[in-house]
C-alpha cells in the first residue's frame, strides 16, 4: 500500500513533531493521500501568486486534487509569526 501522507520540506527548520498521519486519517479518512509541504514565505507567497493571484505569503493553501488526494502547504514562518502575535 502506498503512503497515505508524503512530508516535504522546503525550509531549513525543522518541522512541528505532530501526528500527521493521525491527524489525516481523522479528517480525511484512511484512503486519502495527502501531500503536506512544509514552506517559508517565498514559496508560500509565489503559489499564492500563482493560483489564488493573492500577493501575500499565505499561512496555509490547500489544493484538492481529486476526491482521493491534495496538497497542503504549510507556511512554517507565518504559523510562528502568528503563533507569537496571539500568544500560542
Amino acid at each position: 500500500m502506498p503512503p497515505q501522507i508524503d512530508i516535504k520540506r522546503t525550509i531549513r527548520s525543522s518541522a512541528p513533531r505532530l501526528p500527521y498521519s493521525e491527524m489525516k486519517n481523522n479528517v480525511l479518512g484512511q484512503g486519502y493521500e495527502l501531500s503536506l509541504v512544509m514552506c517559508g514565505d517565498d514559496l508560500a507567497r509565489k503559489m499564492n501568486k500563482q493560483y489564488r493571484r493573492k500577493a501575500y505569503a499565505a499561512n496555509v493553501l490547500s489544493f484538492p486534487l481529486s476526491k482521493t488526494e491534495g496538497e497542503i502547504f504549510l507556511n512554517i514562518r507565518a504559523a510562528q509569526r502568528e503563533a507569537k502575535k496571539y500568544g500560542v
